[in-house]
């Protein structure tokens, strides 16, 4: 099992060495570009950091925020000034985004940002306005969301921060600071709670455990995990695969059994979650069974993730089922459809994300695309 160290920071990515940001904001490859690069990659790798730059100005807060949080998942450090600029954005999860991005540039300005989300507000109690109660309750979630990214980033810092909104009003912060802390390493005193509420008569207490546990991702956790995942109920056993997925290669055999055993469960949206599971580990171990579910000829929930995960073990896919399979009207499908061009080499899978790109109207995938696009140009030889 693959563990962040204890209070341990993320290493810090400067990636996209030939694509940056010129002076009064346009995009320019540098001189000397890759090797492998050609000047049509240059051109296409500047038009999809051009999408993800725009879609930091859009009129739609989601889509800001998840431009703003595709610049730290690409490493590349061009978008610091404007990252800078959306931490006063009036929407607290594009300010989240920005600030997590940051801090994986490297800019201290990103953890100290989460910090002060994390503590605005401390100690609000209810006012008993059903107005004021709306708002505080959306405050508490945005700030329960900076504390999740302060756990991912780790370092004594994050734990003093932790110290006190452990001891918040809110309900909603002060379990945020408990998965946060349990995955930080402190998990026989905050984590120790969710294994046990994995056996509450509530199914959906034990969804919900199951929920945190995943996000916890410690190796104490995944005995009661694959124990769960034989629970009677299908929306328990749902929220067990997604928590297994949530894990680095896990070095358990049981836990992969597990998965596998999920495969084959008699509910389909298990079945789903559990490939979604399978196709995100980076082991060998499961190519037999992901080809197993290729030949059955799956439903689009299935196959998308079975392609995925054999692309990105390396394996030959067959590009005309992602691409049929792109025109899906589920969004998650058409997602987890571009993840898997992200693994595929060459020119086709290039010319299918800039496809997406270009025509997503719902501008969720058009920024998947680009950031897929811009990962791959940047992992070229």
């Amino acid at each position: 099992m693959i563990q962040r160290g204890l209070l341990s920071r993320r290493a810090r990515l400067f990636a996209a060495p030939f694509l940056v940001l010129a002076t009064g904001g346009l995009l320019r490859p540098l001189a000397a570009g890759s090797a492998g690069t050609t000047a049509a990659d240059k051109e296409l790798g500047k038009k999809a950091l051009g999408v993800l730059m725009a879609r930091l100005r859009d009129p739609s807060a989601p889509v800001r925020a998840a431009a703003a949080q595709s610049w730290g998942a690409i490493g590349n450090p061009a978008a610091l000034p404007v990252l800078r600029k959306a931490l006063k954005d009036p929407d607290a999860y594009v300010r989240i985004a920005a600030a997590f991005s940051l801090d994986t540039l490297g800019d201290q300005r990103g953890f100290k940002a989460l910090a002060a989300i994390a503590l605005e507000g401390a100690g609000s109690s209810r006012s008993g306005d059903p107005v004021a109660e709306l708002k505080l309750l959306a405050k508490n979630r945005a700030r329960a969301s900076a504390i999740e990214k302060l756990s991912l980033i780790g370092g004594v810092d994050a734990v003093r921060v932790m110290e006190k909104t452990l001891v918040d009003a809110s309900d909603t912060v002060q379990d945020a600071t408990k998965i946060a802390l349990a995955h930080l390493g402190f998990f026989d005193e905050y984590g120790a709670p969710f294994v046990t509420a994995l056996g509450d008569p509530d199914q959906g207490v034990r969804a919900a455990a199951a929920a945190a546990l995943g996000r916890i991702q410690r190796a104490e956790a995944l005995p009661a995990l694959i124990k769960a995942a034989n629970d009677p109920v299908a929306n328990v056993r749902m929220a067990v695969m997604a928590a297994l997925g949530k894990f680095d290669d896990p070095a358990d055999p049981a836990a992969t059994a597990a998965l596998r055993a999920g495969a084959a469960d008699v509910d389909s949206r298990v079945r789903f979650k559990a490939f979604v599971a399978l196709s995100g580990l980076k082991d060998d171990g499961s190519i037999a069974l992901l080809k197993a579910a290729l030949a059955k000829n799956p439903t689009p929930e299935i196959l998308l993730p079975v392609l995925r995960g054999l692309a990105e073990r390396g394996q030959t896919i067959d590009l005309s089922l992602v691409s049929v399979n792109l025109a899906q009207p589920d969004p998650d499908l058409r997602a987890i459809a571009v993840r898997a061009l992200e693994a595929v080499p060459g020119a086709a899978a290039n010319a299918l994300l800039k496809r997406e790109m270009e025509k997503d109207a719902s501008k969720r995938l058009q920024i998947e695309a680009a950031k897929a696009l811009v990962t791959r140009l940047e992992k070229m030889p």
